[in-house]
């Protein structure tokens, strides 16, 4: 398989990382045994303090298709997701998470049905959730498969059927995804994102089970916003309405849309959210003035 533009790798996988030592070497192991090897994976590390810079180093040390960054300071883990974007040199991009694990055909498979569709923006697979030890706990996670050729079909698709958001997981278009806003510095921004992405074209899913997402005990805390961005340190979370508006910002803002589909799709993200959402809406208000009230807002 050729080479990208000018000797570029033709896929970049993005791997964003922070104190992840422990899972690190099974989940690099399984990209670096790719059966596809047209790939640079870049090490985003988000000043961890554990064993993982050391480690990454190695990794770089006796593999030249790894690339290792350090930043200076944690700057919470979307801003270090959305780096990635920004390093990337490949004609196609996949974020990896440092504590899960893929099969070795997962990035050819899915570079297979890119190239032979340019309709298709995001190719992922079918996945199985595991614990924390790696013992299996839900095969065949819920599945997301969007491939009508009406942009506002699959927006509403997306919409209201997205449940689990391991698709995030799987092989982009570079060029669509520098087109969006990429990850919104809060909780649950990768619906909105993937929301946007399938304005752009079809969402395809493999029909193999060709990931495994691991559930862990951070993956499950109840995170703070300045975990997301540090920038949200004096910010009240406000989860739903900011995903509702994140929503309504990409159909206003979208070139795909005519003005009567954004009118309609903004009638279905508000009922969407008045409906499926409307008590966690009133609970996020009711938070914000606890936070309020204690004085903690980080």
């Amino acid at each position: 398989m050729g080479g990208g533009a000018a000797g570029s790798p033709r896929v970049t996988i993005g791997l964003p990382i922070y104190n992840g030592e422990q899972f690190l070497p099974q989940a690099l192991e399984s990209l670096l045994t790719q059966d596809f090897d047209d790939f640079e994976v870049v090490i985003s590390d988000n000043a961890s303090v554990d064993g993982t810079p050391e480690l990454c180093a190695a990794y770089a040390a006796r593999d030249p298709r790894i690339r290792y960054v350090r930043n200076e300071r944690n700057l919470g883990s979307i801003p270090n997701f959305n780096r990635l974007v920004g390093l990337a040199r490949g004609e196609y991009f996949k974020w990896a998470a440092h504590d899960d694990w893929c099969e070795p055909q997962f990035v050819r498979r899915a570079v297979e049905v890119l190239d032979a569709d340019l309709v298709v923006v995001l190719c992922h697979a079918k996945a199985t959730r595991v614990d924390e030890a790696g013992h299996t706990m839900v095969v065949d996670l819920d599945p997301l498969d969007v491939r009508s050729p009406d942009p506002a079909e699959r927006f509403r698709q997306v919409l209201w059927s997205l449940r689990a958001i391991y698709a995030i997981y799987g092989v982009i278009r570079t060029e669509a995804l520098r087109r969006t806003q990429l990850f919104r510095g809060h909780s649950g921004s990768d619906r909105i994102l993937l929301a946007e992405l399938s304005l752009l074209g079809q969402l395809y899913q493999l029909p193999d089970l060709l990931l495994y997402e691991r559930e862990t005990l951070s993956s499950r805390s109840n995170r703070r916003p300045s975990f997301f961005d540090t920038a949200n340190k004096d910010r009240p979370p406000f989860k739903h309405w900011r995903l509702c508006s994140g929503h309504l910002a990409v159909v206003l803002r979208s070139r795909q849309l005519t003005p009567a589909q954004k009118a309609e799709l903004a009638g279905s993200v508000l009922a969407r959210y008045a409906i499926r959402d409307g008590r966690m809406m009133l609970a996020d208000v009711k938070q914000a003035g606890h936070i309020v009230l204690a004085g903690d807002w980080r």
